[in-house]
């Protein structure tokens, strides 16, 4: 597969897009050009090319806000519009997840649970900051000079400086962030899943408690959100080995 995005500098879309292919398909090719010829010849193109279909192009640029409401690729129900990254986890985010973890006991049904909890916990608020687009209702600091630190602010800093240019390449610096941006997805993706694989012995181990107030856990597991839900009301203690 060959794959392609702008050149000059790239910010988290392009970047975890990029990711997002290589975890999909780890001998994908991924070509930095704004050449219509080398576009055109691109089995997927994201972050440039003027176009979204959902299957080859996956470029945001293009949308507006007052004429592309409810255009697909255009926004999720919860009003986060899109962008390169997250037009991408839509259209092939199942495929990565499956990559990802295979081999792995993964039934179908979680598939889709992961795919939208890595959105919301990673690709989402990727989208959200490229598009500009406040992820707090109140943006103001708390802290005096303190900025807010953000996996986007982090990886747009891996481009070069105005006084590195002729020394650090923009497209070196892009195979470096994606390769970040790898370490970072998968691991967001496998915590998913951890976190279902936990669910599930949690709710095995309160439904077949003797008492239903107790639930006794072999090893400690992430239970709070599991048991704080009101199938489990009645449970008052967990307990596992220390």
């Amino acid at each position: 597969m060959r794959a392609l995005t702008h050149d000059g500098v790239f910010h988290a879309d392009d970047v975890f897009a990029g990711a997002m292919l290589r975890l999909m398909d780890p001998g994908c090719e991924i070509i930095r050009s704004r050449d219509p010829k080398i576009i055109e010849a691109s089995d997927i193109v994201y972050d440039v090319g003027g176009k979204f279909d959902g299957g080859r192009w996956f470029d945001h640029h293009h949308f507006r806000k007052d004429t592309s409401d409810g255009t697909e690729g255009y926004a999720r129900p919860n009003g986060v519009r899109y962008s390169s990254a997250g037009q991408v986890w839509l259209a092939y985010g199942a495929r990565v997840v499956s990559t990802v973890l295979e081999g792995a006991t993964l039934p179908g049904e979680w598939i889709p649970r992961i795919v939208t909890k890595v959105d919301l916990e990673l690709v989402a608020s990727i989208d959200a900051i490229d598009n500009g687009q406040p992820l707090a209702m109140d943006p103001r600091p708390r802290f005096e000079g303190v900025v807010t630190g953000s996996l986007s602010r982090a990886i747009s800093s891996l481009n070069p400086t105005w006084d590195e240019v002729g020394v650090r390449q923009f497209n070196g610096a892009y195979f470096e962030a994606l390769a970040l941006a790898k370490m970072v997805l998968e691991r967001t993706i496998r915590s998913a899943y951890s976190a279902l694989k936990a669910c599930s012995i949690v709710e095995d181990a309160a439904r077949k408690a003797p008492d239903p107030r107790i639930v006794v856990l072999d090893r400690f597991l992430p239970w709070s959100d599991v048991l704080s839900s009101e199938s489990f009301d009645q449970v008052l203690f967990v307990a596992f080995p220390a």
